[in-house]
């Protein structure tokens, strides 16, 4: 398309601004169908700014997953600002925390790919239903370490008003089992317990720096967060 040849970003402004203002859905859904990845992401642009009518969930799912970075990241930068579509994107982020499985390195740790992940799903857990497949990611013994560590960073990372006592039941079964130490120690540590939460929370985390078997530097970790 004419967008894609000219890689001019003042012009694809231009054309965008032109397409929401005569309300040319038609022009917009063109560019997604078969325009170019510049073309594509100045259609999503179009549609959005023409309202929420014109740019669906459906719409903009397909390119939640592209191969191209411009118009992958601008579908979830939307994505973002539509916290009513987690449901229909939970299925999405479980699908791809899945995907992820543990190297040869032995290390199992989230690389760049999977935090990038987590960071989106941490933007949008304020859906209860991203909050479950977070949960059930996080609490499969069958996956890679990777991805349910790539899980318990999202948790950390999301912004909510008060520490979901399911995370908090999971976080508890894992420092008591000592599969991991600390990834849920850094998730309690990350959000505001509830008054009914704040006792056993500190005596979580307590006890993992009290734990002379855990490493020092979760042992360190754990004290920091109770400032001790």
């Amino acid at each position: 398309t004419f967008v894609d040849r000219e890689h001019d970003r003042v012009l694809e402004h231009s054309l965008t601004y032109a397409v929401v203002e005569s309300e040319n859905v038609d022009a917009a859904k063109m560019a997604l169908e078969i325009g170019g990845p510049r073309a594509q992401r100045a259609g999503l642009y179009a549609l959005e700014g023409i309202g929420e009518k014109a740019l669906t969930i459906d719409l903009l799912k397909p390119h939640l997953s592209s191969k191209e970075s411009i118009v992958r990241d601008a579908a979830w930068a939307m994505a973002e600002r539509h916290a009513e579509w987690g449901g229909q994107i939970a299925t999405l982020f479980e699908k791809q925390l899945r995907e992820i499985k543990d190297d040869e390195t032995g290390l199992n740790f989230p690389r760049a790919a999977d935090r990038e992940l987590a960071a989106r799903a941490a933007k949008m857990a304020s859906s209860e239903a991203i909050q479950e497949v977070l949960l059930r990611i996080a609490n499969d013994k069958s996956l890679s370490l990777r991805a349910r560590r790539t899980a318990l960073e999202a948790m950390a990372e999301a912004r909510l008003p008060q520490l979901p006592d399911a995370w908090l039941a999971l976080a508890s079964d894992l420092i008591k089992n000592t599969e991991m130490h600390f990834e849920p120690v850094r998730l309690l540590g990350s959000h505001k317990p509830g008054k009914h939460q704040a006792k056993q929370v500190r005596e979580l985390i307590l006890s993992v720096g009290e734990d002379e078997t855990v490493e020092p530097l979760t042992r360190l970790q754990a004290l920091s967060r109770l400032g001790t």
